[in-house]
């Protein structure tokens, strides 16, 4: 039962993530969650009816599963999109400044109203970045974070910001 189970929901959830990533590169990110949430409704209903039409016993609880596993998708594409701090580490792989980003330009380009202070003593104090004579600068542990991190937004669909 326990392994008709664990299948079942792998399959609804290898259908829906499938989906969700074609979708996710193929859209413009607009009505994310809207999709998202209809995706899943698509795949429990497709499932649904394979069941019925081969009379097969439905799994409710690889359903019930899939739909928190969706919304969990949800909350971590989210959460990946609107970071802050991804948003900076982003801007310092894309950036051109191999010896370092002006402490200035870095503000003024991601937060004119300097709100970010916080979060850069933080990044300095999780030896993400280094700040050097005004220069801030990714360091090997932020370069290796932001490249694992560019690498799932990717995957996901998720387009770099900032």
């Amino acid at each position: 039962m326990i392994n008709f189970i664990f299948v079942n929901y792998l399959i609804l959830t290898a259908c829906y993530f499938f989906g969700a990533i074609i979708y996710n590169h193929v859209s413009d990110g607009k009505r994310f969650l809207l999709s998202s949430l209809l995706l899943c409704f698509m795949v429990s209903m497709a499932y649904l009816v394979i069941c019925r039409q081969n009379h097969w016993q439905v799994d409710y609880i690889s359903l019930i599963l899939l739909l928190f596993t969706c919304l969990a998708y949800i909350v971590i594409v989210v959460n990946c999109a609107n970071s802050v701090t991804l948003k900076m580490l982003s801007f310092f792989v894309h950036s051109s400044a191999s010896d370092g980003i002006r402490y200035e330009y870095f503000v003024e380009k991601l937060d004119p109203q300097d709100s970010i202070n916080q979060r850069i003593k933080a990044m300095e104090r999780y030896q993400f970045i280094a700040n050097d004579n005004d220069k801030i600068c990714l360091v090997s542990r932020g370069r290796k974070l932001a490249l694992i991190l560019s690498f799932v937004r990717n995957v996901l669909g998720i387009r770099a910001t900032g």
